[in-house]
């Protein structure tokens, strides 16, 4: 995948990402409880026997997305 010009901030969670690949931006950060609740059901293999791996990129830091940490 090919960033855009001009784009000088790449958070280090999505370098090198295949483009199928979900990419999860926090974007709230008054809940911790619900975001690891989150996290942990993203992360959780998938299919009828959980044969298949997550491929989702989860970046959570404040400064990632222009808020308050």
């Amino acid at each position: 995948m090919t960033m855009p010009e001009g784009f000088e901030q790449v958070p280090p969670e999505i370098v090198g990402r295949d483009m199928f690949d979900a990419l999860v931006i926090r974007a709230g950060f008054s809940d911790d409880e619900s975001w690891t609740a989150v996290v942990g059901e993203l992360r959780r293999p998938w299919g009828p026997d959980g044969e298949f791996p997550v491929r989702a990129l989860v970046v959570d830091r404040a400064c990632s997305v222009g808020g308050d940490s």
